[in-house]
């Protein structure tokens, strides 16, 4: 059953019980006060009527005659006829108990029950009765009964008519309930569809509810919870992708080398060979081997960087872009390096990891042939910290890749890169050693114009080593 059928069902037996309960009240109410106005008029009666019997006992007494059972039979016949053609009826008594007069119809016991001064209510084949009972001071009894039916016919139609009146307003409520109810769950409506379509794989769509209503609010965390899923589901895409990539790029960066060696070994050993070709092979065998374990290092330098704890302690930071030069040089290609002094400045690092960070990223900078033939090491200190910037004006890298250069084996342009003997593991390398000193790569690059690599390095006391 449906949130806005279950709604008005509930309202609906709320609205039924707080009708039912409200109405009885009501009507039980109005009954008895009817009733009680009744029942005085009718006492009225009866007490004038034993006034009349007492008035006859002492009129009898006067003249000095006894009240005989045919007496009282004919105070009674006398009291009877005023009653003519209406509902009241009366019985009398005598001292002993005797009936002595009643105009009550055969088989009505009128007299059960009651004591002097009481009354009851008694249903006979026509209606109700109420019947009264009054011991004179005589000794006689005088019983009468007046007719209440109209008092309780009443009842009986208001009660139809309050059940009809509450059957067209228990209606026309649970039509307004149903309405109500189904605007009101409109939008819940619009959460439960998006969140069908979310189960079934469209994590773009969104509900747009909105309002300060908590529906409006679940709507809003609805939102804001599928953004985050669908976050969630592309970085995992993402990462599947990369994973796949460099499964794709290990096995190619693999199988080439290996082709080549095992195609110039077997070379090698089945065709004999002059000796100049025999070098040629040898040294494309002994190229490609060292190509290999360039790899096999980068991805165990990269592993074990994943599993390792580093411990940061000062360093001075010449002295480490001295050796980062010195080891440099060689590879240079005539390229100047252009160091800023840092004079004692001393950083919180990994010696050795430093040195590797900064010299893959000038080592590429080189490699991006800049047109000035220079690449820069610029620093900018901070408060508490040092960013340190490798600037050339080289090819430069396009837009697209700029999100995707940290990825192993990820290479702009493979032939280049191959070429000038790299492997794309180096900046992986590089933003995972940057990571292990609380940092990150800040890659700022335009195509045919140049770039710039930076990372911020927190300092230590200065001349501190």
């Amino acid at each position: 059953m449906k949130l806005a059928a279950k709604f008005t069902l509930s309202m609906t037996c709320v609205l039924a019980a707080a009708l039912s309960v409200g109405g009885s009240l009501l009507l039980w109410g109005t009954f008895r006060d009817s009733l009680e106005v009744a029942a005085a008029g009718n006492m009225a009666s009866h007490r004038l009527s034993c006034y009349s019997l007492e008035a006859d006992f002492l009129a009898y007494s006067a003249r000095g005659e006894e009240m005989t059972a045919d007496r009282l039979a004919s105070c009674g016949a006398s009291m009877a006829n005023y009653t003519a053609g209406v509902r009241q009826y009366l019985a009398i008594c005598a001292v002993d108990g005797t009936e002595a007069f009643s105009n009550f119809g055969p088989g009505v016991d009128y007299a059960a029950g009651l004591s002097s001064g009481e009354m009851r209510y008694l249903r006979d084949d026509a209606g109700v009765l109420g019947v009264y009972m009054t011991t004179l001071d005589t000794g006689a009894t005088l019983y009468t009964a007046y007719d209440v039916t109209d008092v309780f016919d009443a009842r009986t139609r208001s009660m139809a008519r309050f059940f009809q009146l509450e059957g067209g307003l228990l209606a026309a409520s649970a039509a307004a309930v149903w309405l109500l109810s189904r605007a009101l769950t409109k939008r819940l409506g619009a959460v439960t569809e998006i969140s069908r379509q979310i189960a079934g794989g469209a994590y773009g769509v969104r509900t747009h509810v909105t309002g300060d209503d908590e529906i409006g609010t679940l709507g809003k965390n609805f939102d804001v919870m599928a953004e985050t899923i669908a976050e969630q589901v592309d970085e995992l895409q993402l990462e599947v992708r990369r994973r796949e990539d460099f499964l794709s790029a290990f096995s190619h960066e693999l199988k080439t080398p290996m082709t080549a060696i095992i195609g110039y070994a077997d070379t090698l050993r089945s065709v004999e060979l002059e000796p100049e070709q025999s070098l040629r092979a040898s040294n494309y065998i002994f190229r490609e081997a060292k190509r290999v374990e360039t790899l096999s290092r980068a991805l165990l330098a990269l592993m074990g960087l994943g599993e390792e704890e580093i411990a940061l302690a000062p360093v001075p930071l010449m002295r480490v872009l001295r050796a980062v030069g010195v080891s440099l040089a060689p590879v240079a290609q005539g390229v100047e390096l252009r160091f800023q002094n840092p004079g004692d400045l001393c950083v919180m690092a990994d010696e050795a990891l430093l040195h590797d960070l900064l010299y893959n990223l000038i080592h590429n900078a080189v490699k991006a042939q800049p047109r000035d033939n220079e690449v820069r090491v610029r620093l900018a200190r901070g408060d508490g910290c040092v960013t340190v910037a490798v600037e050339d004006h080289g090819c430069g890298i396009p837009k697209e890749s700029l999100g995707r250069v940290t990825e192993p084996f990820y290479m702009v342009d493979k032939s280049r890169a191959r070429k000038a003997g790299g492997s794309g593991m180096g900046l992986a390398l590089c933003r995972r050693i940057a990571e292990h000193h609380g940092t990150d790569l800040t890659f700022e690059s335009e195509e045919g114009v140049g770039t710039r690599v930076s990372f911020t390095l927190r300092t230590a006391e200065e001349g501190t080593a």
